[in-house]
């Protein structure tokens, strides 16, 4: 059972612990407050902490800051207060009344106050979890989308962040985990790399690992989990280090190293206690069970799983054990007890147990049917995609056409190819008269050499001809541009023109230096382009981040396609999107050396990009992409900016 409030609570991303240095700092503060106002503000930091406090003490602390709020009329303290009252309600499993806290406060406030937009976010996020705690994706969805889109209008990267990575939690409750690898990845392309995130960083990477999981992908979910605990432990997330041990936990068991994985699953209990006096989270009462099953007690695991299924007043605090009142937390319990069962040759138990799961599938897919979850985000899709449109119908309208300059460049792309052309067709040839000559070894060297001179004939041809020609455009035009009474905008474009035909002809003839690349080096170059790019464009902040694969070779074609996507990417952020930042990123995962290029303009419509008469940049990244075998992924939103993704086969 992969129960959604379990990942809800790992996406929140502030986390504390009453007995962490940050909980007990705070506390101290309240103590020493000598005004009311000094104590307000210092009871409703510690109540951020919410997800580390004792629930009791959550609770007692929120009832306090609102009876506190309520005194001074400060509009943001008393958002704030009622946001620890939802929480501190949420924290007792009490949805209904943790939404109705929400539905209240939402009333009275919205996005365009930025003195409380972060908490109207908050409240929001909140709210969407009481509706995944209860298996209400469709109403949990299109609040998350509501949130994105306007966390997007005012650029709040955080927000988008765990939005994001929300987002991804519920498509892995709803097992769609390679929809929520996308969200996630999407999440992490928002990090601020400021110390702060740590706490939301170490959630992200949690899911991730959680996600990769449930793709059967384990040595993946132990490279995330991995980079997720520590963060967890310098940023005294215990919640999301609870989730994050629990997962581990998980992966060592399916690898049978049992002692490692009892070490972790202590070590989630005895974080869980600090909280509570018993842990209510049913994934991680699974995950003990689950161990106990895997290592031969499979009738302590059927234990474990009977005493929690339990129906009764949830309000009944005396109770060691939670109750278990919505189906969408018997669920997995049934199917955990289910494997149990069929594992001790229980037949008539299993059977039993079987017809339950039945049941409660069909009460939950009243809530949670593929068609809700549909009309959802196809409400998201098209509200995104007529913004879209009505941006790039605004752009359309600024938009000259400069028809000689158009012209000049096709041209001088065309003699490049067919230089190319003509020289690769003269290498075929070579190749096949060396065939014919010579014996198998003899003519692997000798075509080796043979493409050496080629690359060296080529570079030399191109940097006499097209070096000298392009050279000489780009001093006549410049010539030009001090006469009076000429096109300055032809002329301007006709210079532009020739410096970007001297930058591919660089990097093409930086390409055919050798047969193979490094990694390192070809990123070398992109960070070189990127600096080069800063100095040009002071306006626009420029950020190279991560590190390539040490170990990748490419060939000098696939290098160089590359360089001229990345390139092409950055340039058109620069001249169309009217971004002030632009990043290129490097994640390596154990399978692909990921590249994007991310900036926060106003996006485009990639269908009319693609049908534009005059438009090639789109076209020349896709046709380079597929020449070398590269999956290149375009996502862009008006309000947001464009992401393009460059996946290398890393394996």
């Amino acid at each position: 059972m992969r129960t959604i409030s379990v990942l809800f609570f790992t996406i929140a991303g502030i986390v504390a612990n009453a007995q962490t240095k940050l909980a007990d700092s705070i506390r101290i503060q309240i103590f020493n407050a000598r005004t009311p106002q000094q104590k307000l503000s210092a009871i409703l930091d510690y109540c951020d902490q919410y997800q580390s406090l004792n629930i009791d003490t959550a609770y007692n602390y929120a009832l306090l800051a609102l009876g506190l709020a309520e005194k001074t009329k400060d509009k943001r303290n008393t958002a704030r207060a009622e946001l620890a009252f939802a929480n501190a309600y949420y924290l007792w499993g009490w949805v209904d009344s943790a939404n109705a806290v929400c539905d209240s406060a939402l009333k009275k406030y919205n996005a365009a106050d930025a003195t409380i937009r972060d908490i109207y976010f908050k409240l929001l996020r909140q709210k969407a979890i009481c509706y995944g705690g209860v298996q209400r994706i469709p109403e949990a969805l299109d609040i998350l989308y509501r949130l994105l889109t306007e966390a997007q209008q005012f650029k709040d990267s955080v927000t988008i962040a765990y939005t994001c990575n929300t987002i991804g939690s519920v498509n892995i409750n709803i097992s769609k985990p390679r929809d929520a690898i996308r969200w996630i990845t999407r999440a992490l392309n928002y990090d601020t790399k400021d110390a702060r995130f740590n706490s939301t960083r170490a959630a992200i990477l949690a899911n991730a690992a959680y996600a990769y999981m449930n793709t059967g992908n384990n040595d993946s979910a132990t490279w995330y989990i991995n980079a997720a605990i520590p963060l967890a432990r310098v940023s005294e997330n215990l919640n999301t280090l609870a989730t994050a041990l629990r997962i581990r936990s998980n992966l060592y068991t399916a690898a049978r190293q049992y002692d490692i994985a009892e070490t972790d699953l202590r070590e989630m209990i005895a974080i869980r206690n600090k909280l509570s006096s018993s842990s209510n989270i049913a994934d991680e009462i699974i995950q003990v069970a689950n161990f106990y099953a895997s290592t031969g007690r499979v009738e302590k695991a059927i234990e474990v799983c009977r005493r929690h299924i339990k129906e009764g007043n949830i309000y009944n605090t005396r109770d060691t054990v939670a109750f278990t009142n919505h189906l969408s937390v018997k669920l997995g319990y049934y199917e955990a007890l289910a494997g149990y069962y069929r594992q001790a040759g229980m037949d008539k138990q299993y059977a039993t147990t079987l017809e339950d799961i039945i049941a409660a599938k069909d009460s939950l897919n009243t809530y949670s049917s593929a068609m809700a979850l549909a009309e959802v985000q196809t409400k998201y899709e098209t509200e995104q995609k007529e913004k879209t449109i009505l941006q790039q119908e605004y752009d359309l309208t600024k938009k000259n056409v400069i028809i000689y300059g158009s012209l000049v460049l096709s041209m001088l792309a065309g003699f490049i190819f067919y230089l190319l052309f003509r020289e690769y067709r003269r290498k075929q040839r070579i190749k096949m008269a060396l065939a014919m000559e010579r014996e198998h070894m003899v003519k692997q060297v000798a075509v080796k050499e043979a493409e050496e001179n080629e690359r060296k004939r080529i570079a030399a041809d191109l940097h006499d001809n097209l070096g000298v020609q392009a050279n000489a455009i780009l001093h006549n035009t410049a010539l030009l541009k001090e006469e009076t009474g000429v096109n300055e905008l032809l002329i301007g474009d006709l210079h532009d023109t020739a410096k970007q035909m001297l930058l591919n002809l660089r990097e093409t003839l930086w390409a055919m230096k050798t047969a193979d690349i490094a990694a390192p080096e070809l990123w070398i170059r992109i960070i070189n382009f990127s600096k080069q790019m800063a100095r040009h464009y002071t306006s626009i902040h420029f950020t190279t981040q991560g590190t390539p694969p040490p170990a990748l070779i490419l060939s000098s074609a696939k290098a160089l396609h590359t360089v001229m996507i990345i390139q092409e990417a950055v340039q058109n952020a620069v001249k169309h999107s009217n971004a002030n930042n632009v990043i290129i990123s490097s994640i390596v995962t154990p399978t692909e050396w990921c590249v994007s290029i991310a900036d926060n303009g106003s996006g485009f419509n990639q269908n009319a990009a693609m049908e534009k008469p005059d438009g090639h940049g789109l076209k020349n990244m896709q046709e380079r992409a597929v020449a070398a075998g590269i999956i290149l992924t375009i996502q862009t939103h008006t309000d947001t900016g464009t992401i393009i993704e460059l996946a290398i086969d890393n394996s």
